[in-house]
């Protein structure tokens, strides 16, 4: 190999030497990309990491956490101090929302800030969730008064106005075109004010307010056959006694369907008055027209021709009060059928009868004693009477029932009573010391109605008893049995 090759062939080495470390060192710097990549790759899996589990590798990088206390109860452990304040925000929004009512809170809330070590923080709307029921939620609302008097809030003037007429509207739904007002008579006014939320009523539930006092039903609707208010009672927990007085329409046997037991008293907050024209039917009463017949006997009544009530269509003005009819005025009235009136006639013709006589007479006797004076004249002057003997407090009886029309002191007569048996027929007991009857009284024969005395023109103690017929006196022996 000449010098000249040698050369050639030492240079061709060493530009193969080169081209192997060339390519040594682009291998080596392909590793070194590769690596750079995937260390690359690595912190951004850290990163999305870290975003998609909120934050777990913070736990150990924070130095603080923060705790929300809510009136002494703990409620939850926050990142921050805002997000504690977040979560307040948050759940005020929410009920602001549900409530459509501006709200606020009075409740003493703290943040407190602690060591982060070891601690699992809770999301703002887990604490916010967690706020349900801890806090004193206050209202922007309205105050109703009637009367003068704070009733119920609710949470603005339109429910308020929406209630009161949801109550007129079911107490005059009835009325129709006869409907001539509805009214409500307390005077009822409403202010703004502020008040815890669960006090804000609904507006259903201040409609039954003003119904009956206090949200909730009062009625039992009785929804099975053969229920009785005894088993209203027993399923409610009733005594039967106070149901049928709350229910005094209603009897104690089967109930239809549907009705509607009264299971409280109610109260209502208001009243409302509805005035409505009522037309209906009635019937017109038939008089009767007594006359006297003296050839029958007296207490026999003989009907000539019976009576008929008639028809008549009648208009009135009725005033409910809370559906319970309080007056009604008779407007107008229209003959449909004219009643035919009853004639009846009436005895008046005195049956006589002899004491002893075996046949009854129409008088008993108002004492048992015998007759000191009999009637008819006398040396003393014309006796209208009989005296029957007595000692002072012997029982005086009425010798037939009648009416009293006469009880006092007249005169000769003493303490006198008169009791008229109708027909014309009276009866006169006198000289008596006590009365037990008074004028007025219906007695019955052998009722007691006074006591034998000495009283006016007497030389003794009995009972002057006399009979009189339009007031002409006759014997009573006649007349006694």
């Amino acid at each position: 190999m000449t010098a000249s090759q040698k050369k050639h062939d030492l240079k061709d080495a060493k530009y193969i030497k080169y081209v192997d470390r060339f390519q040594i060192d682009k291998g080596t710097i392909n590793r070194k990309k590769k690596v750079q990549r995937i260390v690359s790759t690595a912190v951004v899996l850290l990163c999305v990491a870290f975003l998609i589990f909120g934050g777990f590798n913070l736990v150990g990088a924070n130095t603080y956490a923060y705790v929300l206390t809510v009136n002494g109860d703990e409620i939850a452990t926050m990142a921050s101090e805002g997000e504690a304040q977040s979560a307040i925000d948050n759940y005020i929004n929410q009920l602001s929302d549900k409530t459509g009512m501006k709200l606020s809170y009075d409740d003493h809330v703290q943040i407190d800030k602690i060591s982060a070590d070891g601690v699992v923080y809770a999301s703002t709307a887990d604490a916010a969730k967690a706020l349900d029921g801890k806090m004193n939620i206050m209202a922007d609302a309205v105050g109703v008064y009637i009367d003068g008097k704070i009733s119920m809030y609710v949470a603005d003037e339109d429910t308020a106005r929406n209630a009161v007429a949801k109550v007129k509207d079911y107490y005059s739904a009835d009325a129709g075109k006869s409907l001539i007002s509805v009214n409500v008579l307390e005077k009822i006014a409403v202010s703004t004010t502020q008040v815890a939320l669960d006090k804000v009523l609904d507006e259903n539930s201040a409609v039954n307010m003003l119904m009956y006092g206090s949200a909730g039903n009062h009625y039992y609707h009785v929804a099975d056959s053969g229920c009785t208010l005894a088993d209203v009672a027993d399923a409610n927990k009733i005594e039967a006694a106070q149901l049928s007085k709350l229910n005094p329409a209603l009897t104690s046997g089967e109930l239809p369907l549907g009705t509607a037991v009264v299971l409280t008293n109610f109260d209502p907050l208001i009243s409302v008055q509805v005035a409505k024209e009522v037309v209906e039917n009635k019937d017109l009463a038939y008089k009767t027209e007594t006359i006297d017949n003296a050839k029958l006997a007296r207490g026999t009544e003989n009907v000539v021709t019976k009576g008929v009530n008639g028809k008549e269509e009648v208009t009135s003005k009725v005033l409910e009060t809370n559906g319970v009819v309080v007056s009604s005025t008779r407007l107008s009235g229209k003959t449909l059928e004219k009643p035919v009136d009853q004639v009846v006639e009436r005895g008046v013709k005195i049956v006589v009868a002899s004491r002893g006589n075996s046949s009854s007479g129409i008088l008993g006797w108002p004492l048992a004693g015998n007759i000191t004076s009999r009637f008819g004249a006398r040396s003393l002057g014309y006796h209208t009477g009989i005296d029957i003997d007595g000692e002072v407090g012997d029982t005086v009886v009425a010798a037939e029932s009648g009416t009293v029309i006469f009880a006092q002191y007249d005169g000769n007569y003493g303490n006198l009573i008169k009791i008229d048996h109708g027909g014309g027929l009276a009866t006169w007991y006198a000289h008596l010391s006590k009365y037990y009857v008074s004028v007025g009284d219906e007695v019955q024969r052998g009722d007691s109605i006074g006591s034998v005395g000495v009283t006016g023109r007497t030389t003794g103690s009995h009972l002057h008893f006399e009979v009189r017929i339009n007031d002409d006196a006759y014997n009573p022996l006649n007349y006694l049995d």
